[in-house]
This record gives C-alpha cells, structure tokens and sequence, in this order.
C-alpha cells in the first residue's frame, strides 16, 4: 500500500429510482460506512442536500460517480443532470470529483471472474464481508432492481477507483 493511502478518504454515490445508494472508503481495504437513502419528493434537491450532509460529516477528499456522459451510459437525462450537480457540488465543497465510466469498473471486475452486476456484488461481498447483509437475493429477469444494488453499485465505483488509483 502506497504511503498515505490508509488515509485516503473517498465518498462513492449512485443514484437510483428511490434517492441513492453510498459507499465511503479509507483506503482500498477499509468500508467504513455503506447505505441507501430514499427521497420521495424533490429527489434532486434533496439528494444534493444529503450528499452536501455527507460530504461535511465524513470530509472525503475525493467523490466517486458513475460517468454519464460516457457513451455506454444508460442513465436518464434527471440522472445524468443530477450527477453533473453533484461532480459541481464536490467542487464547491473543496474536493476532487471524479466520474468513471461503468466499462472500467466492468473491466476492473472481470479481472476477479465478476462479469455481472450480482457477480460484482459477490465479489464486494467477500472482500467487505460486512456488506453480506445487504446484499439482496439475485434478481430474476422480470424482478426490478432491489434497492439496496445501489450500495454496491456504490461501492463498485469506489473501490476500482481505488484500486485504479494505485496503480497510477
């Protein structure tokens, strides 16, 4: 581990239907906190109002979403837009925001034999065991999504910016 990693203090968000799913790091081997937050009315407003919260408690020094301006990003325009104000919030705030597009994580996993989002949560799963009991049973193909996918689609981004930042 390089110096000073162990203190590298990063904040991963995904947004989702029902508000968004985080994952805060420090360093690559240590989760430190994980969860889902449901926004029922005025999801973006409140989003950022809850993300600004989260950035202020844990002070990371690095924001980690989804690239959605990547052109294999899926996102709907409220997502893509709601993911603009939050790389423009991290700047406010002082910290480095970072958008990685979804091929890198995808790549990132397969190299761990994870080729599916499941799989990816499996993996995280193993090397974050606290994540266990969250992970929600696998999605049969006429199932929406389960809530909780975003803690791992979070925690996804996070840890191979991580890693991808180790290597750099």
């Amino acid at each position: 581990m390089k110096q000073g990693e162990t203190h590298l203090r990063i904040l991963a968000v995904d947004p989702s239907r029902r508000g968004f799913g985080y994952a805060l790091f420090e360093g690559r081997r240590r989760l430190v906190e994980w969860g889902t937050t449901d926004i029922r009315a005025d999801k973006d407003r409140v989003a950022l109002q809850r993300i600004e919260e989260l950035i202020r408690r844990y002070q990371p020094m690095t924001l980690v979403v989804e690239d959605c301006g990547h052109m294999r990003s899926r996102r709907n325009p409220r997502v893509r837009q709601l993911t603009e104000q939050m790389l423009a919030l991290a700047r406010s705030s002082g910290i480095e925001g970072c958008a990685l597009p979804l091929p890198v994580m995808y790549q990132e996993f397969s190299k761990k034999g994870a080729r599916t989002k499941y799989d990816i949560a499996l993996t995280l799963t193993r090397q974050f065991p606290v994540l266990t009991l969250r992970l929600p049973p696998k999605r049969r193909a006429w199932q929406s999504e389960d809530s909780r996918m975003s803690i791992f689609d979070a925690a996804a981004l996070g840890y191979t910016y991580l890693v991808r930042r180790r290597r750099a």
